[in-house]
């Protein structure tokens, strides 16, 4: 009885553990301390905060690979603030002031200090360059939102990016994804108008057919 006692305990921590690696938690308080909320991947308004509440949040947990967007306004607008790691004390100027948040699971990175050029791309992340022709130092970024805090390449200096076929990358030359954008579906051998002012990234999937051949000419793009 009592082994089997154990045993369901040892269950339900493995259960809770696993639970809290996929969600992120906010808190009333700073340093992770008085009621908390557990949010997962997705959307939500000011009804939507659990009994942390609208303009209540302090401290946010975020686990590894998640990307949490929050906003002083209902219905993700007003002033905004991405965070990728934990926030044991949210900034002054929004503290107590989120009405909205936004979280996202990133399919991951993996930076590669190898500055010879290399053929062989992995065909599920985008992969950007530090040299234009898809040369020089490199990160693979996965599915999601990457801030200039995470680009192991660097903060501007983004230079050329491999796009897999099926892939949306949206680029913009402010972290926080502000400043000028522009939107690309194949891969990108230079980056002209913003080359080397690259500060945040969006990498979504998309259904459309796409050309995977290094080559500006087919590279369609939308200019912010």
């Amino acid at each position: 009885m009592k082994k089997n006692i154990l045993i369901c305990f040892a269950l339900f921590l493995v259960v809770t553990m696993t639970a809290t690696a996929q969600s992120v938690k906010i808190y009333k308080d700073c340093d992770y301390n008085g009621e908390s909320f557990a949010l997962y991947v997705g959307n939500y308004g000011y009804t939507q905060l659990g009994n942390v509440g609208n303009d209540n949040i302090s401290s946010i947990r975020i686990p590894q690979g998640f990307t949490v967007t929050v906003y002083m306004d209902d219905a993700f607008r007003g002033e905004s603030r991405t965070f990728t790691d934990n926030v044991p004390c949210v900034p002054a100027d929004i503290n107590d002031k989120i009405s909205s948040i936004i979280v996202t699971k990133s399919g991951g990175s993996k930076y590669n200090k190898n500055t010879s050029n290399n053929t062989s791309y992995n065909r599920n992340m985008v992969t950007v360059f530090k040299d234009s022709n898809l040369s020089g130092e490199s990160q693979s970024l996965g599915l999601g939102y990457h801030d200039y805090n995470g680009l192991g390449v660097g903060n501007d200096q983004i230079s050329s990016i491999y796009i897999p076929e099926g892939f949306t990358v949206r680029v913009y030359t402010d972290g926080n994804y502000q400043g000028k954008s522009e939107t690309y579906y194949s891969t990108v051998l230079q980056m002209y108008e913003i080359n080397d002012q690259i500060s945040s990234i969006i990498i979504t999937k998309t259904s459309s057919n796409s050309n995977s051949n290094p080559s500006n000419s087919h590279n369609r793009k939308k200019y912010r």
